[in-house]
């Protein structure tokens, strides 16, 4: 998913959007979620970095809000903080 561009965002751009992704059991070791930072340029859309963040702790404890290091070829180029959290589905029986 994307987020809305911040048209006058310059270094310290703000993106305050809401995802909701739901959660299945696959039976997968790694959970990850990718976060990708993109500049808006009149012709092409260019990378300025990307991070994964393990979601398993946020799974088991049901947030998490911290700086995540964003990465370009393998060399640190900013951050950008990340709130989540998990809300466990309700079951009702029928």
């Amino acid at each position: 998913q994307r987020t809305k561009i911040d048209e006058r965002g310059g270094q310290h751009p703000v993106w305050d959007d809401e995802f909701r992704f739901p959660v299945l059991d696959t039976g997968a070791t790694e959970r990850v979620v990718k976060l990708s930072v993109f500049t808006k340029e009149h012709r092409v859309d260019d990378l300025i970095g990307e991070a994964s963040v393990d979601v398993t702790d946020v799974l088991d404890k049901g947030e998490f809000d911290d700086w995540v290091k964003l990465t370009r070829d393998g060399r640190d180029v900013g951050e950008a903080y990340l709130e989540m959290t998990f809300y466990a589905a309700v079951r009702t029986e029928s």
